[in-house]
């Protein structure tokens, strides 16, 4: 084996001598130079040797380059995979030496993990190992709302998002539901929906906080104020002239009106009447006296009698009650002008107040 690929060696040595030979006597013939030159000690002759070298190199180069561009690669025919089933496509598609690149789709005719289309098309001429993309169906995507009642509506949007489904508005209603929690949707829970539909979604903003305001004209000024304070909203009290003494003291307008809302943001107003000239109007005021009495109790008493003196411009008046137990005293009180206020409990004075 030594001999063989010594002799392979030389062989390949005298090949290279003799093109070295031949280009080095065309290019002296070329520039009229003698080959009796020494090529150790003529400059000429070592740029001729260098310039020889550097043409045979090229050659070569040149002579493996045609070649692997006249070598003709291997194509294939590209299979036709439409119509089968993910896992044979891709079979068929490997067996074919090439490479699969798979996209889903939403398809209406043709059924979960059947191949809708492919590029290339079926039949073209390709190199082995180009890509070939098929498309995938996911079915229809159809399915059915679930049911997200006093859910969140973020889990709720999260959910359509995954199957292509987007909220397109959302309502909020007043409820007793808790707020930000999911109340309906259009269309409804249980519908058939495909990717695409847009759905409506009616959200709780929290219990409604109020009342509708009921008529309170014709009611005495202590009844309505009452109430109003029952609802535990702030309210506001004017006094009108009348020349009619019947509606001294009584509701003749408020607002809201009647049937309208009343919120946390609105203050309504009594349009109280007052018989007298202007200035008997302009210095009564009707007021919503509190005074808590629950620091006045007694375990050995059951009856407590209460008695209210209150003094003002119009003179001197009292109101007697009888309570149980002692908490806080509401009370509803016309007073004209600076008004002194007394409170006895079982005939001892316990609060005095000018108001």
């Amino acid at each position: 084996m030594y001999h063989i690929l010594k002799s392979i060696w030389e062989a390949f040595l005298g090949i290279l001598g003799v093109l070295f030979e031949r280009v080095s006597k065309f290019f002296m013939n070329i520039f009229g130079i003698s080959s009796e030159i020494d090529l150790v000690t003529n400059e000429v002759r070592k740029a001729l040797f260098l310039l020889s070298l550097s043409f045979l190199v090229f050659f070569v180069f040149s002579v493996i380059v045609i070649a692997i561009l006249l070598t003709p690669s291997k194509t294939v025919v590209v299979p036709d995979v439409v119509g089968d089933d993910i896992i044979g496509a891709l079979v068929e598609i490997g067996n074919a030496g090439l490479v699969p690149n798979m996209e889903v789709v939403i398809s209406e005719d043709k059924p979960r993990g059947i191949v809708v289309r492919q590029i290339p098309s079926p039949g073209n001429i390709v190199r082995e190992g180009k890509s070939i993309k098929i498309f995938v169906s996911l079915g229809s995507g159809e399915f059915v709302l679930p049911d997200f009642t006093g859910k969140q509506i973020e889990e709720l949007r999260s959910f359509l998002a995954s199957k292509g489904v987007y909220i397109s508005s959302v309502e909020y209603v007043q409820s007793e539901m808790e707020q930000g929690t999911v109340i309906k949707t259009y269309p409804s829970f249980g519908s058939k929906l495909k990717p695409g539909s847009q759905v409506v979604v009616y959200v709780s903003s929290g219990p409604q906080v109020g009342f509708p305001m009921p008529n309170m004209v014709g009611f005495s000024y202590d009844k309505a104020m009452l109430f109003l304070d029952s609802k535990g909203v702030s309210f506001k009290v004017t006094t009108t002239q009348t020349t009619d003494p019947a509606n001294d003291g009584v509701v003749l307008d408020h607002l809201p009106r009647e049937d309208e809302f009343v919120s946390q943001n609105v203050v309504p107003e009594l349009f109280i009447g007052v018989f007298g000239d202007e200035n008997v109007v302009q210095n009564t005021r009707f007021v919503l006296y509190k005074v808590g009495l629950r620091s006045f109790s007694k375990a050995d008493v059951n009856t407590y009698y209460i008695r209210i003196s209150i003094t003002d411009s119009s003179g001197n008046r009292r109101i007697d009650k009888t309570l149980n137990n002692l908490s806080t005293l509401v009370l509803p009180l016309k007073v004209r002008g600076v008004a002194k206020i007394q409170v006895f409990v079982n005939e001892e004075l316990v609060r005095e107040d000018t108001i």
